[in-house]
């Protein structure tokens, strides 16, 4: 249905008045809130903390800031307009520049998000074996 590459007909079964019934429905990005400290609070389980973990809050913030341009650099590159959709690899709509198969396999930007996710895991363990944490410390860095 609707291949740009096919010709097409508008079908008069079931399906087809199915699908020009909610061809036109997305997902809606305007009900999508913010993830403000509010939000974060109502989750938040302070059992989780241990002793030291304020050590690492600095530290934490600056991987998650350049995560986070990362991330939304590739959202931006492929078009993807939810953290959602880029991280399960459930695409809906990607920008008109990849619509053509030769383009860009849909692959692509599941693969590069997997890149992305292993430099980040990477620096964690850099900076673990860098600072040759106590059996304590390590956690204290994992619950930030």
């Amino acid at each position: 249905m609707e291949k740009q590459d096919k010709t097409s007909f508008e079908s008069q079964r079931v399906i087809g008045k199915l699908y020009r019934g909610v061809k036109n429905i997305g997902p809606s990005t305007a009900n999508i809130k913010s993830f403000t400290k509010e939000v974060a609070m109502q989750s938040y389980d302070i059992d989780m903390e241990v002793d030291g973990f304020m050590d690492c809050i600095k530290c934490a913030f600056k991987y998650k800031t350049i995560y986070d341009n990362r991330l939304g650099n590739l959202m931006d590159y492929y078009g993807i307009k939810t953290e959602a959709e880029i991280l399960s690899g459930c695409i809906t709509e990607m920008a008109k520049s990849f619509d053509k198969k030769r383009d860009l396999d849909h692959k692509a930007s599941t693969f590069a998000v997997r890149s992305l996710r292993k430099e980040v895991r990477a620096w964690f363990n850099e900076k673990k074996n860098e600072l040759d944490f106590s059996h304590g410390d390590a956690y204290a860095k994992a619950s930030t």
